[in-house]
């Protein structure tokens, strides 16, 4: 929760910090808060839909609270704005 709250103060300093958003939804992840980890990650992709680890984080989320065939849509379209990313 600790680092919920640092990444929260810091996206009301700067609300368009995509990678703030890519940090409270690992965050959240970790603690199994898949439907707030989803909403960071969208966030982040909204903010920087050309930043690969957006639909990283996105992706995993969207797992847990979606299922793989949604999971599979979000990688694909990160893989489609960087397709030369070996990640």
């Amino acid at each position: 929760d600790e680092a919920v709250a640092m990444y929260s103060i810091g996206i009301a300093l700067d609300l368009r910090n995509h990678v703030l958003y890519s940090n409270r939804s690992a965050a959240h992840a970790h603690m199994r808060r898949f439907g707030k980890a989803k909403d960071n990650a969208a966030e982040c992709v909204e903010i920087s839909p050309d930043w690969w680890k957006g639909y990283v984080r996105l992706g995993q989320a969207v797992e847990m609270v979606d299922g793989a065939a949604a999971a599979f849509d979000v990688y694909m379209r990160g893989l489609r704005v960087s397709p030369g990313n070996p990640k």
